[in-house]
């Protein structure tokens, strides 16, 4: 990365996100070529557009726009992977889908593969979804796949609960640990209730559990006949949420357990969120 004074990346650094903006906007101005116009893309869809050192929003469409007219000049691995985050963020998960996909083609990389595999599940193409992320974990067994591997999980729970259960009772603890809440959805979700349970007391200690998770919890337990458990989780949840003043969810949390209908609603309705990886793909020499 090119650090020298008067560089974009150099203010980058320093953390002048308004500096950088300006410097990047220049070399647009002096020389509007594939990589000035990408590289002032992505530090809209990363960054945001700063209006002074200390003020700035959200630009994600005004980021893709400078993608766009890059891409109009060249296709590169950078900016395929520039405009799958900018459609990923504004929703736009089938044209996402297309700019993953064609990074990847282009270069055999771990973020484009697992990025690609998240925009799937998204449109709930859950066998695509877990054949992707399969074959990222595959490829990439030397990087930090955890993320990916429940991912993985996930998308089988909805296309081969079979499999996904299985999965589930053959995991060591270092994939457990630190993921419990998801594992206990996912387990949840493709029907391993046993492992649910075994989650339970471990994901209280470490979390306060998300809204829809905390659904499946008084679920689990109230399905089977254990009232007891419910009420000791759904007080160790409305203890915390007391702890952080979040009273309208304390209120919504006694519903979950009061009302069945509300809490299958919400049930149903639960999709796990996974964060897309935005890679460095700025242009050093322009």
């Amino acid at each position: 990365m090119n650090l020298k004074k008067n560089s974009p990346f150099y203010e980058l650094d320093r953390g002048n996100l308004f500096g950088a903006q300006q410097l990047f906007r220049e070399e647009v101005k002096t020389n509007p070529c594939h990589h000035t116009l990408h590289n002032l893309g992505v530090f809209y869809l990363y960054e945001g557009l700063m209006f002074n050192e200390y003020k700035r929003r959200s630009a994600n469409f005004l980021g893709l726009c400078y993608l766009n007219k890059a891409f109009e000049i060249q296709g590169t691995y950078q900016n395929y992977f520039g405009l799958g985050v900018g459609n990923f963020a504004i929703n736009n998960f089938p044209e996402a889908n297309q700019q993953f996909d064609r990074a990847f083609q282009t270069k055999n990389s771990y973020g484009s593969l697992y990025n690609l595999g998240v925009t799937q599940i998204l449109q709930e193409k859950y066998a695509d979804a877990s054949d992707t992320l399969n074959q990222c974990i595959k490829q990439f067994s030397e990087q930090n796949e955890r993320e990916a591997f429940v991912a993985y999980l996930y998308s089988l729970s909805f296309c081969n609960k079979a499999l996904c259960v299985n999965c589930l009772r053959t995991l060591d603890d270092a994939y457990v640990f630190s993921s419990e809440m998801d594992l206990f959805a996912i387990a949840y979700l493709c029907e391993e209730y046993p492992f649910a349970v075994e989650l339970c007391k471990v994901m209280f200690e470490r979390w306060r559990v998300d809204f829809g998770v905390m659904a499946m919890v008084l679920n689990l337990f109230l399905k089977s006949g254990n009232r007891k458990t419910a009420e000791s989780y759904l007080a160790m949840q409305v203890e915390r949420l007391k702890e952080f003043r979040q009273y309208v969810e304390m209120k919504r949390t006694y519903e979950l357990y009061n009302n069945e209908m509300y809490r299958q609603e919400v049930i149903s309705k639960y999709r796990m969120k996974f964060p897309i990886i935005k890679e460095n793909i700025y242009f050093d020499e322009v």
